[in-house]
């Protein structure tokens, strides 16, 4: 049956045969199409292999059939940015943060996104609410988080205040 198949490939995926995952994955979906949690699933086989195009496109085959799953939501937007599609991958991650706003782990995603996007004040605001959402429970994270606001903060100070723009004469 289709579960017993989709179990399969969860199992294989966690073991990195991504390939015989894969494979799973569309035995399930041939007996049971467009199952959100498998194409959910195969969208994640497909970006752990960096195949990023196929993981977009069955990860937003999956939001056609569960739209408020922020897990897809995340999977998308992490596809997205391996893709370095840095502004479909924010719309995303603030997606999956407003069906589930305890979603840390986009909540720290979104934060590098927009950093990376110079979106230096957001990117503070993201990443003081990931800490206060995580505190010290994900100790890696938090230090790097962290680390961030700090250079984040320090390049806020050091910058020069933008002049007012001059007329021409």
């Amino acid at each position: 049956d289709w579960q017993s198949l989709s179990s399969l490939g969860v199992v294989l995926r966690d073991l990195r045969r991504y390939d015989e995952a894969v494979q799973a994955y569309r035995q399930a979906l041939a007996i049971r199409p467009n199952e959100p949690e498998v194409l959910g699933n195969l969208g994640v086989a497909y970006r752990n292999m960096r195949r990023y195009p196929e993981a977009v496109s069955t990860l937003q085959q999956a939001l056609l059939a569960s739209p408020n799953d922020a897990n897809l939501h995340f999977n998308l937007a992490v596809a997205y940015r391996g893709q370095q599609q840095r502004e479909p991958a924010i719309r995303e991650y603030r997606e999956a943060l407003r069906i589930n706003p305890r979603l840390t782990a986009a909540l720290f995603d979104l934060g590098l996104m927009l950093q990376q996007s110079g979106q230096d004040a957001e990117a503070i605001a993201t990443f003081e609410q990931y800490l206060s959402a995580t505190g010290d429970a994900d100790a890696e994270g938090a230090a790097e988080a962290r680390a961030r606001l700090q250079a984040l903060r320090e390049a806020a100070t050091r910058a020069p205040a933008k002049a007012p723009p001059v007329a021409p004469p």
